[in-house]
């Protein structure tokens, strides 16, 4: 199924990959040069991760496995982790196949072409595009081989790869191509949105069969007498080789995934919540059972190890299906480092993302519950606050409970691994002494979101209804803060130059003695704040809001996002911005 939404525009990475073509032998227009695209204009920030709808996965072999994202990310699995490739081309992406050899080929939107060279030459194994010939949004890819690849997509487009360039070839169908597959450079199906099914011969594409008003979202076979189309409502489809006839497949949902090891070992995908369904080579039969994230696609190396894509990730090891952590959609509401290459993110639901200064990869915090803060002392000691008042502690190699009971917890922040407060429900501060955690007396009992200070006797909490409070080393007290809105973040350059931001846009300065608002220039809530220096400044929040104070005003920047935007952190020349669905963004230099 498509949804409609705006792509990121970033860095068009483009390698020319040949500067002249051959003429392509498929009935057609002329064969297009394969590279020389102008690059877009630069953005300040740019996606680095995302939990977004994973449309398509694709491999060749169990630790060679790459995934497509409708954030236009793409993730390669190497048999362990799951970790963001180089691609800076921000279009929304739609299928991925791999071939036996050296290449992958991803499409999307607009004509939206990208190979990766995994040969260790002047492409260094990255994405770059290539000149489709097209505008069309892709929806599919498959190849036999690296220079025979397919691209498949909307008013009957068919785009063929003869390894040098692209030439399109005559469908005969102006309906929406969903998706493709073939035994051979002569025998290829393509399933389309009105029910068709066309079949390519290495000369000529024919229809082979009408199924009025019923689209095929999928195909897949384990030869050339072993094809399984399938779509909605419930509809598997199976070619024999002469003739297509209709199987039981035993749901009313939308089939949206198809693939199998061979033709006694055939899975397929019942959506939008499952049940998995498998078939043995006389039927079909579900696999699971319970609600499951939605899907869209699949792919294995054999009966044993099978991936399946979507709202999640799912891995079948033979026996049975298992979610597997390859990356977080969850909203991730905290960002802090100890440099440029050890970056930690957290987020609901116990979401862990962590930078290593190449790549995100995400990591298992040892718990589930919703994770607010994260602050540390340095690489070996990581802190993360959250739901319960669970703090989790890392030390560099693992996670442990650092503490357990109380009311939920939103901040965390220290001046030093001995000096540790963490704030919540009810008023509630926590502070950790080096050896152990103790409440901290205070008579307000407003709800606390953020903390910060300029030393352990110089420490700020912000909250519900404009609550500010100090402590100065001895006792917590009350500042005026001028305003009722919520306050959900602070951070300073120093005691006398701090920043408190909330509700309705607003931005509290205090400058040693008094809070005073200054002019934000939206109404969106701001749920971070965090700078590099009096005239540096960031704060983030709804609908993508990134804005930045130059030390005398704040001005928008463009996120490419419209998503919730939550944290921002930084160290030099990087700056981090944590959201909703798993995003990551760092500004550009």
């Amino acid at each position: 199924m498509r949804t409609v939404g705006a792509a990121l525009a970033t860095t068009l990475v483009v390698a020319a990959l040949g500067s002249a073509c051959s003429e392509d032998t498929s009935p057609s227009s002329t064969c297009q040069p394969s590279g020389t695209v102008t690059p877009a204009t630069v953005p300040q920030w740019q996606t680095q991760s995302v939990g977004t709808y994973w449309r398509s996965v694709s491999g060749r072999a169990a630790n060679d496995v790459f995934a497509v994202a409708f954030d236009g990310s793409i993730w390669h699995y190497n048999g362990t982790n799951w970790s963001a490739e180089q691609s800076d081309l921000r279009q929304r992406l739609t299928g991925v196949w791999a071939s036996r050899g050296a290449e992958a080929f991803a499409v999307g939107v607009n004509g939206t072409i990208l190979t990766r060279h995994a040969r260790s030459d002047a492409f260094g194994g990255s994405w770059v595009q290539q000149t489709s010939g097209t505008a069309q949004q892709f929806e599919a890819v498959w190849g036999s081989s690296a220079s025979d690849v397919f691209a498949v997509g909307d008013a009957g487009t068919i785009q063929h790869y003869n390894g040098t360039c692209w030439s399109a070839q005559l469908s005969n169908s102006a309906q929406n191509l969903l998706s493709v597959w073939g035994s051979g450079s002569t025998d290829v199906f393509v399933g389309a949105s009105g029910g068709t099914i066309l079949h390519y011969d290495g000369s000529t594409w024919t229809r082979q069969r009408e199924v009025s008003g019923q689209s095929l979202n999928a195909v897949w076979g384990s030869g050339p007498r072993d094809v399984f189309a399938v779509g909605s409502p419930g509809l598997i489809l199976h070619y024999d080789g002469t003739t297509w006839t209709q199987q039981v497949s035993g749901v009313y949902g939308v089939l949206m995934a198809i693939w199998g090891s061979g033709p006694n070992d055939v899975f397929a995908f019942n959506g939008p919540f499952g049940p998995i369904l498998h078939y043995d080579g006389t039927t079909w039969t579900p696999q699971t059972t319970g609600s499951l994230p939605g899907l869209g696609g699949m792919w294995g190396s054999g009966p044993g190890d099978v991936f399946a894509t979507g709202d999640a990730v799912l891995h079948y090891d033979g026996s049975s299906w298992t979610t597997q952590t390859g990356w977080t959609g969850w909203p991730l509401r905290s960002v802090w480092g100890s440099g440029p290459a050890d970056v930690f993110v957290v987020g609901l639901a116990g979401s862990l993302l962590h930078y290593d200064g190449v790549k995100w990869l995400t990591g298992n915090t040892g718990t589930t519950v919703d994770l607010y803060g994260v602050w540390g002392s340095g690489a070996a000691d990581v802190l993360t606050a959250g739901s319960f008042a669970v703090v989790m502690r890392y030390n560099g190699a693992t996670w442990s409970v650092d503490h357990s009971t109380g009311s939920d917890l939103f901040g965390i922040w220290g001046s030093g691994a001995s000096d540790v407060f963490a704030v919540g429900s009810d008023g509630s501060i926590l502070h950790y002494n080096g050896s152990a955690w103790s409440a901290l007396p205070n008579d307000s009992m407003q709800r606390l979101w953020g903390v910060w200070g300029s030393g352990g006797t110089d420490v700020f909490a912000v909250g519900a209804s404009g609550t500010i409070r100090h402590y100065d080393g001895v006792a917590w007290s009350a500042h005026a803060s001028g305003t009722t809105q919520l306050l959900a973040a602070v951070w300073g350059s120093g005691g006398a130059d701090v920043f408190a931001v909330g509700d309705t846009g607003t931005i509290l300065h205090y400058d040693g003695m008094s809070w005073s608002p200054q002019a934000s220039g939206t109404t969106m809530p701001l749920f971070g704040v965090w700078g590099r220096g009096p005239t540096d400044v960031f704060a983030v929040g709804e609908g993508g809001t990134i804005l930045h104070y130059n030390g005398t005003s704040w001005s928008p920047e463009a996120s490419g996002t419209t998503l919730t935007l939550y944290a921002s952190w930084g160290t030099g020349a990087n700056v981090f911005v944590a959201g909703d669905s798993g995003l990551v963004l760092r500004r550009l230099p």
